[in-house]
Parts: structure tokens; sequence; C-alpha cells
């Protein structure tokens, strides 16, 4: 499924399944609210190749959040980026990616392992996480340089 410029697209985001608040695991990530209730669940990092002009979507193996540094420590999605595009990049040295994120990604460690192992990516962002993104375009649009 070759897209763009022969680079395959992969689409990162974080998925949760089996969460309780009354059974507890080594391996869970707990997520403790503000009444005090503590959650605990497997979230993963969903990855998939997809390509616009197709419906099927070809899922790969997801890279697990778990807890590091011990129990008030959780892993999130851009650790857990980082670990799956090192991974794939041992796995497949020849094949290009463009990787595909939401806003939550469109920070600095990401894009750095991504540039790390030679891969590009088109990233999401909302405007009040990213003001300093949304300025040129806000100045593009008052000079009447963007189109719909």
């Amino acid at each position: 499924m070759v897209l763009l410029d022969g680079h395959s697209v992969v689409a990162l985001d974080g998925t949760g399944y089996v969460s309780s608040q009354t059974m507890h695991g080594a391996s869970c990530v707990h997520r403790v609210h503000r009444n005090g209730a503590i959650t605990s669940w497997h979230p993963m990092l969903g990855a998939a190749l997809i390509h616009p002009d197709r419906r099927e979507v070809m899922p790969r193996m997801p890279e697990p959040m778990v807890q590091h540094d011990g129990p008030d420590n959780n892993d999130g999605e851009r650790h857990a980026a980082k670990r799956l595009v090192a991974t794939w990049r041992q796995a497949h040295p020849h094949l290009t990616f463009l990787v595909t994120e939401d806003s939550r990604s469109s920070h600095a460690p990401p894009s750095e392992t991504l540039q790390d192992h030679d891969r590009h990516a088109i990233r999401g962002g909302k405007e009040g996480d990213h003001a300093l993104l949304f300025q040129p375009v806000e100045a593009a649009e008052q000079a009447g340089g963007v189109t719909s």
C-alpha cells in the first residue's frame, strides 16, 4: 500500500481495552480519579497501514503502554511510539513510512524519534494546544491567502 512518493502511510493512535475499578494487576496502567477511585486498564498504541483509495486497512502489531519506574509512572502514547518506530525501522529498513498521528503526538520527542529513524509524519494539531503553529495560518487567512 504505497501512497506518497513511495511512502507507505501508517496511522498511529492510542486505544484502551479491559478496564476495571475492582481488579488491578501488576502489568496494568493505573489512573487515579479526582474522587480517589483507581481504574486499572491496558492501553495500546494501535497502528495500521492505510490508503485513502481503499476501504481495507492492514493492522500491525500494537505497542503496549505499560508502567515504568514504579506504580506512579505510567507510560504514554509518545513513549510507545518511540519504541514502535524503532522496532519497525529494525524490522523493515528498506521501507519508507509516512506516519499520521493526532494532536496529542505533535510534540518534540516523537518528531525527534521519527527523524532519527528516517521517517516522515503528517500530524494533526489543535489551535489551543499549538498556538505557534496556527499563527502563520491566521496571518495567511487575514491576508486572503487561505482557501477552503
